[in-house]
């Protein structure tokens, strides 16, 4: 069996282009949660289990993905948590609805400048906000529950070029 490999953060930290570029140089399938499910509406009012169904959907893929490719999962269960609820430790969700144990799990993080910044080079390259990107109060939620996670790896991406952090999630696999 190959490796899981997920990457986790909050939006402007790099997560998507990372996980793309990694599954390319190394010859990994990239994949995006949620992956059977739009994201939620916002009024939607739970949305831990609407992820979190998603997640318990994607386990069969990814088990029949493994056995050929290592796979590189921007978001998995610590974003789950992080984002729609309250502190729970992720390993507790995964054995409890017997999802995948990532073999590595990387917590990429950026200073807000930073963040800020890519925010709106993406925001004027598809022509679109997204309110959340923008609800600081929120977000410091969820950086707080990435923070008291402890089975991650830390990157702080604010002042490294993607080739670097490539780099240092592929000598850590």
């Amino acid at each position: 069996m190959k490796k899981f490999i997920t990457i986790e953060g909050i939006d402007g930290v790099g997560k998507s282009t990372i996980s793309k570029k990694l599954a390319e140089i190394i010859g990994a399938e990239f994949i995006q949660t949620p992956y059977f499910k739009k994201h939620a509406e916002k009024n939607c009012e739970d949305k831990f289990s609407y992820y979190l169904d998603d997640l318990i959907q994607l386990k069969s893929v990814l088990k029949e993905e493994l056995k050929e490719k290592t796979i590189i999962c921007d978001r998995y269960v610590h974003s789950t948590i992080a984002y729609q609820g309250n502190y729970i430790e992720p390993k507790v969700i995964m054995n409890k609805y017997d999802l995948l144990i990532p073999d590595l799990t990387i917590y990429l993080t950026v200073n807000e400048e930073t963040r800020l910044a890519r925010l709106k080079i993406r925001e004027e390259q598809y022509n679109f906000v997204n309110d959340m990107d923008h609800d600081y109060l929120h977000l410091k939620h969820v950086s707080n529950n990435f923070n008291k996670m402890k089975d991650m790896m830390i990157i702080d991406t604010s002042t490294k070029t993607i080739d670097q952090v490539v780099k240092i999630i592929q000598e850590a696999i």
